[in-house]
């Protein structure tokens, strides 16, 4: 686990530069019981978020993430005696990579990816071609366009090439089915999938950090209780030990000499048992507050250490499930009945997160159910 260091240590203005992005709220929440400020610029005039008593000040920016709007940023981290900036999204990376050396200069840029590296793994078309170059196993890949070359009359998934969260991922069961569907799309549309192998099997997804592509720290989980749909992000995970995940994910994150946070989406197959990397999200992940909750591993909090060069000690995590609040109720009742093995405790849930921060979880509601 990971040792905190002393209050003094932690005395901090954070900045998030992208808190229109759904991973805030939990990427906030993580730095409970720590001396840190937490400052958020969001593209979002009316946030929740500026009711949680983890942030100090919610900042509407009005912004496309361009060059031109560099010096608004810029006065913003000044202003603010801003100590550390991070970057939660995909464009908020991509943004705060492109001008790291000018924001460098006013604040200190939360250890980020190589945009090189970055945009190798975020393509899942060029993903799954580095990886097969470097002996990682991963399912046979190929554009859509060039369907017709792949080596089944099987099952195969079509994945759009930039998309996260399950979202328009397609799942054929012939290889006429799938040309069938390539039909039916425009030359652009189909330029933007991929399609690869299905494997018949379950998930399994390691978390990490790592900085010059060594693992500094990682929690591996796996899914118990599904999301909205088939490739949705689980709802319910358990933390548990695999050593073969471990060590593919060291591979990976060397081969891609990766800096800053990961989550790696993995696979085995249930016929051979092969382990197969699926993609990666190059990001903070929806359920990162698990890790912390559960598993206690900070991620946020060893990202801080890691960038301002203060000492890591990380030794291992711990087992246990996390659910999330929709699916609480449902998942205590299954374990009162003994219908599943899981224990579900209330610490464990993200409905305790919600009712610790009572006026965050007020204008939520009201955003959401009275759209005010």
């Amino acid at each position: 686990m990971i040792m905190y260091k002393t209050e003094d240590e932690l005395n901090l203005n954070i900045l998030i530069i992208d808190g229109e992005s759904t991973l805030t709220y939990n990427f906030c929440r993580c730095f409970d019981n720590c001396t840190v400020q937490i400052f958020v610029i969001s593209k979002l005039p009316k946030s929740p978020l500026a009711s949680s008593k983890n942030i100090k000040k919610h900042i509407y920016l009005k912004h496309s993430y361009e060059k031109k709007d560099l010096e608004q940023f810029k006065d913003i981290i000044i202003h603010n005696k801003i100590d550390l900036i991070y970057a939660l999204s995909d464009v908020g990376i991509v943004f705060t990579g492109t001008f790291i050396q000018e924001f460098n200069k006013i604040a200190q840029v939360a250890i980020l990816p190589e945009l090189e590296s970055f945009n190798r793994a975020s393509d899942k078309f060029l993903f799954g071609q580095l990886c097969s170059s470097h002996s990682i196993p991963v399912p046979e890949t190929f554009k859509l366009s060039d369907a017709h070359k792949i080596n089944t009359d099987g099952k195969t998934i079509a994945k759009p090439i930039h998309a996260s969260g399950g979202e328009g991922i397609k799942v054929f069961n012939s290889k006429n089915d799938l040309l069938a569907f390539r039909s039916g799309l425009s030359e652009e549309k189909e330029q933007g999938y991929i399609v690869q192998h299905y494997i018949s099997g379950f998930d399994i997804d390691c978390n990490i950090i790592a900085k010059e592509g060594k693992l500094i720290a990682y929690s591996i989980q796996k899914g118990f209780s599904a999301g909205n749909n088939q490739f949705a992000p689980y709802e319910g995970i358990e933390f548990l030990y695999d050593e073969r995940v471990i060590k593919l994910a060291e591979q990976l994150m060397a081969c891609l000499n990766w800096n800053g946070v990961s989550h790696i989406d993995m696979r085995y197959d249930a016929e051979t048992n092969q382990l197969y990397v699926i993609e990666i999200n190059c990001r903070y992940w929806q359920s990162l507050i698990a890790s912390k909750l559960v598993a206690e591993v900070n991620f946020p909090l060893i990202h801080l250490q890691l960038s301002m060069n203060k000492p890591v000690h990380f030794d291992g995590y711990k087992t246990g499930a996390y659910i999330s609040s929709r699916k609480f109720p449902s998942e205590k009742i299954k374990q009162f009945r003994q219908i599943s093995s899981q224990v579900i405790k209330f610490k464990h849930s993200n409905l305790y997160l919600q009712l610790t921060d009572p006026f965050y979880l007020w204008a939520y509601l009201k955003k959401k159910y009275l759209k005010f």
